[in-house]
């Protein structure tokens, strides 16, 4: 049942991060449209600047399970989001309804970075790793028990049950 209870729920995070990185890509392309709405002499620096953001980002995920390089990575795209951010700033410093365009946009791909690291950092807990070894000790002791007192008092034993410990079973003879 534990085993069944961690499937289930590694099959809901993936399903999780399967939908992150879909909304990751759908914020970067919002976010990259409306670059067009900005003056024509910013827009070809705030693309460049993307292009790198977006190869900064395949490349995190590339050097998975490295995890000192993809953090290394994941520190790099945050350092050009910070760039590409105060760039966008800049460009849209007289140009009000540029700027609530183009900002908004930008914040959703920042915020969806952070959903996604974290998105990877959730696991389940560790108490799933350790209860079945404990279960398996606990019923092989049992076994191992019940298996002595079968020798010394007659006592039949039927299989070990699919939870993990055998029942024991009275004898018909003698009632014990």
């Amino acid at each position: 049942l534990l085993i069944a209870f961690s499937f289930s729920g590694a099959l809901t995070r993936f399903d999780a991060r399967r939908a992150l990185i879909v909304e990751e890509a759908n914020a970067i392309g919002t976010a990259y449209l409306r670059l067009d709405v900005l003056p024509d002499a910013t827009q070809p620096a705030l693309r460049e600047q993307f292009q790198r953001y977006v190869e900064g980002r395949l490349e995190i995920y590339r050097l998975l399970p490295d995890m000192d390089a993809a953090e290394a990575g994941l520190a790099r795209s945050t350092a050009l989001q910070g760039e590409i951010w105060r760039a966008a700033v800049a460009a849209t410093a007289e140009a009000q309804q540029a700027r609530i365009l183009v900002l908004p946009a930008l914040n959703q791909m920042i915020d969806i970075t952070t959903t996604r690291t974290m998105a990877g950092q959730t696991h389940p807990p560790a108490v799933t790793k350790i209860l079945p070894a404990r279960n398996e000790s606990f019923a092989f002791r049992r076994y191992a028990r019940d298996m002595t007192l079968a020798m010394t008092a007659r006592i039949r034993i039927r299989p070990i049950t699919w939870y993990g410990r055998p029942p024991l079973v009275p004898d018909a003879r003698t009632g014990t």
